[in-house]
């Protein structure tokens, strides 16, 4: 039996590379790394900030705002280990890389409600936030965070004014700025002035508003409700809801001043009055002497002359003085010369002083003296009035730092009570109840007179003589008029004797013997015609003289 051939063996080989089947995973590894690269190579830039420990931020929750753009979101939240500060990562939006640099300052927002702005209502469901101030540079990667909002922040379209004021309260952020009505700006916050006892508030003013304001401007408190009882402004004033409650201010503009600069300092007025008569650069300064205490004035009252206001009062100081032994009080106060326009000409630029010297001194040789009055009467506020004395003792402006205007008393409160005490310290001097008794006689024996018989007797008497008197006057009424027709008769008979007498006389002639006393006759006969003429024009004019006689 023959041998068979031995089979061969075989031979594995594996293939160098793998088969098709491993090209799908490795395909799909290769798209996951490159997602994931992409999506590393996306990540915009992370910080870490240091907060004091504060609820409410939570992880992949808290955005980041920047002017209520979101622009980053918190990814990780952990204490310290003295569990006083927390640290905060951030992840920011690409866009933000360079924009983190040196100077970026970040807060937590939306911790508390704004009702100056009632969107940030919202802020009780959503939680807070974290606001950032950028600054450009290279990341900061660990900062410490601010525990509120800071002041002054990066605002390329505006500018922001310090107001400085002596009191804290009333106005708080996010307050509206007002120009005649209409918001211009915002209050973003105040704090006290270092090394003294003021405050500062910050403003901020819209770029589309600076023509509105200048180094004059002139800002003051105005969120108050306020009550005039006098003057053209009196009345209610209600300020707009959001000033309500967070307070306000306004600002008043003169017409001509230069565009203030970033962060140049105005002086804050408790109120409108005050801002519209503060001292201007022009002001010209003078003093008053008042004998005794101020009686009423104070700091910020008005300055009138003639009736209409010319300056303020600045300030006022109570002495005494040892050589006299009185008590007296020195006003300061300062005029405006704006206020008192010169007829055909203008105030001098530079020589204010000299200029308005010269006037006061004129009108204190025509009798202009400084008098303490009330403005209405009683009721009205206390004011320093400069008013024309017609009758005032001759006086000059005297030389003085400032320059002294004569004074002379007026009609107070304090003078007026005085008058009113001394009126009733008479009247309570007067017996009173000696008076009183004495009426009390007079009137009982009037009411026994009235009742006795005797006087109804008398009344009686008197109503019969009346009667009487009237029936004589009734019964003379009735012939009288002929008893005139016999005095007319008479009168014109006895002027025709006269006038035949007359004739007679001229007939016979002036020599004749027989009619040697005609002529007296005639004289006695005319003298009878007049009296008789006078009677009868007596009578048509006094009836009644006929019973009760000539008038005297």
């Amino acid at each position: 039996m023959s041998e068979q051939p031995a089979m061969p063996k075989a031979v594995i080989r594996r293939p160098r590379w793998p088969g098709l089947i491993w090209a799908v995973p490795i395909a799909a590894l290769i798209i996951v790394v490159w997602l994931a690269l992409q999506d590393y190579l996306a990540q915009g830039p992370t910080v870490t900030v240091e907060f004091p420990t504060t609820g409410g931020i939570k992880a992949d929750h808290t955005v980041v705002k920047f002017r209520g753009v979101t622009v980053g979101h918190v990814t990780r939240t952990r204490l310290s280990r003295s569990l006083q500060e927390m640290y905060v990562t951030i992840r920011f939006d690409p866009y933000m890389a360079g924009h983190l640099g040196k100077g970026t300052r970040y807060w937590i927002g939306g911790a508390e409600v704004n009702l100056t702005d009632l969107g940030s209502l919202k802020s009780l469901i959503a939680g807070p936030y974290i606001g950032v101030d950028p600054h450009p540079g290279p990341t900061i990667q660990k900062v410490r965070g601010l525990t509120q909002e800071p002041v002054l922040k990066s605002e390329p379209k505006g500018l922001t004014l310090v107001l400085d004021s002596n009191r804290f309260e009333g106005v708080t952020r996010g307050a509206p700025v007002f120009y005649k009505g209409m918001q211009i700006g915002e209050v973003r916050g105040k704090a006290a002035a270092p090394g003294d006892q003021h405050f500062r508030v910050y403003v901020f003013i819209a770029e589309r508003f600076l023509h509105l304001i200048n180094n004059h401007s002139r800002f003051y408190l105005s969120g108050n409700i306020q009550f005039h009882l006098f003057g053209k402004d009196s009345g209610l004033h209600i300020p707009p809801t959001n000033a309500i409650f967070s307070g306000a201010i306004s600002v008043i503009s003169p017409r001509n001043g230069a565009v203030p600069k970033a962060d140049q300092h105005f002086i804050l007025y408790p109120n409108q009055e005050a801002a519209r008569w503060a001292p201007s650069a022009q002001a010209v300064p003078y003093q008053v002497l008042i004998p005794g205490g101020p009686q009423g004035l104070q700091t910020g009252s008005s300055v009138l002359l003639e009736g209409v206001r010319v300056g303020t009062v600045q300030r006022v100081k109570l002495y005494y003085d040892a050589r006299s032994h009185q008590l007296q009080t020195q006003v300061l106060f300062e005029l405006e010369p704006e206020s008192i326009p010169l007829v055909g000409e203008v105030w001098p630029a530079r020589d204010d002083q000299r200029a308005m010297n010269a006037m006061i001194s004129s009108l204190i040789t025509k009798g202009l003296r400084a008098t303490v009055a009330q403005s209405p009467a009683i009721v009205g506020p206390t004011q320093l009035d400069l008013t024309m004395h017609r009758s005032a003792p001759k006086a000059i402006l005297v030389s003085a730092r400032p320059p002294r205007i004569p004074f002379v008393s007026g009609s107070s409160l304090a003078d007026t009570l005085g008058q009113v005490d001394g009126i009733l310290r008479q009247i309570h001097a007067l017996p009173l109840a000696a008076i009183a008794r004495n009426l009390q006689a007079t009137t009982a024996q009037l009411a026994a007179l009235s009742q006795s018989a005797q006087t109804h007797q008398t009344l009686a008497n008197l109503a019969a003589a009346s009667r009487h008197l009237n029936a004589i006057l009734q019964s003379s009424q009735s012939q009288l008029p002929a008893i005139l027709k016999q005095i007319h008769q008479a009168s014109q008979a006895t002027a025709q004797a006269a006038h035949s007498a007359q004739e007679l006389l001229s007939a016979e002639g002036e020599n004749a013997p027989e009619t040697s006393n005609l002529p007296r006759t005639l004289y006695q006969l005319n003298r009878a015609s007049e009296s008789l003429r006078s009677l009868s024009d007596y009578l048509d004019q006094h009836p009644n003289a006929l019973i009760l006689g000539k008038e005297p």
